[in-house]
């Protein structure tokens, strides 16, 4: 509707692909359809413009092609990612469809047999999408968003070296909020998890003092090693240890503590540890660390194994 009116009116001197919307005086009893020579399919992407004439309004639209995703407007009605025991319970973006309006998607490769998960919007975990209770092996229902989500997961229930690719849907249908979950296994080898670490697809987060040892940050595989960075806060020093898998119960610590590169040390792990060992960035002067200064801190590999944990000043 436009200026509250509805009326639509249809005649040979449109152009197809229009419509024009009657001054609110004219004679016009029901809405009717302009006959388009156009056709639209899902995907295709259309330019629509409102003409104004003094008091005429006229409505076209043009056809521009199929959606490109990188040039497509950005949604504005919340993003969804993956979280779970798979990623450290950090979030993964799923990636939104073009083609079917509410859908959004991502796959998952296991470190470890299981996959526990949820789906958060925006990030927040005061918009949690999770099963009604406990483990769920199937998405029959979809709860959320919601707070009340803690220890409600669904569990993909793979081995190691599956790829699971998890859809999730929400969309409005006759005022009621549908939200529609499935995965499906894509792909499976039989592979080892350190054969996985060897090959730069391992899951390693860094948890440590900059956010009070709450949020793991993932490490990212550059080559040669797996890397993560971190910007030391106002005293000085960061302190740091390494999870394993992302599920916060397995991680790798130092032999002694305060540890770095200029410290002599053993790597321990991976293993389930309520050890206090940590590294610190700071701890050596000869880190030159300093408040706000950014350091890469890099898990080398020996043999196809994980050796050793170094460090080094970002200019």
């Amino acid at each position: 509707a436009i200026d509250g009116r509805r009326q639509l009116a249809a005649g040979s001197a449109l152009e197809a692909g229009a419509l024009a919307l009657l001054d609110e005086d004219a004679e016009a009893s029901n809405d009717s359809l302009v006959d388009t020579t156009d056709t639209a399919k899902p995907g295709e992407a259309f330019r629509v413009r409102l003409k104004i004439a003094g008091k005429f309004r006229v409505v076209t639209w043009d056809k521009i092609g199929p959606i490109n995703p990188d040039l497509a407007p950005e949604r504005t009605d919340g993003r969804y990612y993956l979280t779970g025991d798979f990623n450290g319970w950090t979030f993964d973006l799923m990636a939104v469809s073009y083609t079917d309006f509410g859908l959004n998607t991502a796959e998952v490769r296991l470190f470890e047999a299981g996959g526990e998960f949820q789906i958060v919007r925006d990030c927040s975990w005061d918009q949690v999408f999770h099963p009604p209770f406990g483990e769920a092996y199937s998405a029959e229902r979809v709860i959320g968003p919601s707070t009340a989500s803690e220890g409600k997961n669904w569990c993909l229930n793979g081995k190691v070296g599956d790829v699971f690719r998890v859809q999730f849907s929400r969309m409005r249908e006759e005022d009621r909020d549908v939200k529609k979950l499935s995965w499906q296994l894509v792909s499976s080898e039989s592979v080892t998890t350190q054969e996985l670490v060897a090959r730069g697809q391992g899951r390693l987060f860094l948890i440590g003092s900059w956010d009070e040892w709450e949020t793991p940050r993932a490490m990212n595989w550059d080559g040669v090693a797996y890397a993560c960075r971190v910007r030391i806060g106002s005293s000085g020093s960061e302190s740091f240890q390494i999870l394993f898998g992302g599920s916060g119960t397995t991680k790798f610590f130092p032999s002694r503590n305060h540890a770095g590169p200029y410290t002599p040390h053993d790597l321990m792990g991976p293993k389930a540890d309520n050890s206090q060992l940590c590294w610190t960035i700071g701890h050596h002067s000869a880190d030159h660390a300093e408040p706000g200064s950014a350091f890469n801190v890099r898990l080398h590999l020996k043999a196809g194994k994980l050796s050793s944990v170094a460090w080094e000043k970002l200019r």
